[in-house]
């Protein structure tokens, strides 16, 4: 299958909620057209607001900022190699959210591995799951009905 430009511009997402990072962009959801999630790379020491709870972190390395995804934001880790592949990505003019998944899964949890498009957190039908009354991990079945870890 053909990859379906899925950027939005950069109106296209809430202003004001951009976290600290160098390059960036929204996923539109296949579905509806409302944003599956937001990419930002972030430098090192970067302050980055992680919502409520957590509030402002910095943290030691180089990483991404994943948001308005599954109800919150996450961070990734990303050592030098890549971090450099994630960023010339995200500089193209169309990025594609599958090659950002196939760096790391959890760049771009939103991208259903089965069908090869992004959706948002209300076409994913979601499951969260529990160890000994822990969160363990979220999983989550497209509307193509393709199984997948959305959040670990």
């Amino acid at each position: 299958m053909a990859h379906q430009d899925s950027a939005m511009p950069p109106e296209d997402h809430e202003p004001g909620s951009d976290a600290a990072g160098e390059a960036g962009t929204a996923f539109a959801c296949t579905s509806c057209g409302a944003v599956a999630g937001v990419v930002r790379l972030v430098p090192a020491g970067a302050a980055v607001d992680m919502g409520s709870p957590i509030g402002e972190q910095r943290f030691d390395r180089d990483g991404a900022m994943i948001d308005r995804w599954i109800g919150g934001r996450n961070w990734q880790a990303l050592d030098p190699d890549r971090r450099a592949r994630a960023g010339e990505i995200l500089a193209q003019p169309h990025p594609d959210p599958g090659a950002l998944h196939a760096i790391h899964w959890e760049l771009a949890p939103f991208w259903c591995r089965g069908c090869r498009r992004p959706y948002c957190r209300d076409h994913w039908m979601s499951t969260v799951i529990m160890d000994d009354g822990f969160y363990d991990y979220t999983a989550g079945i497209c509307p193509s009905g393709h199984h997948q870890i959305l959040d670990d």
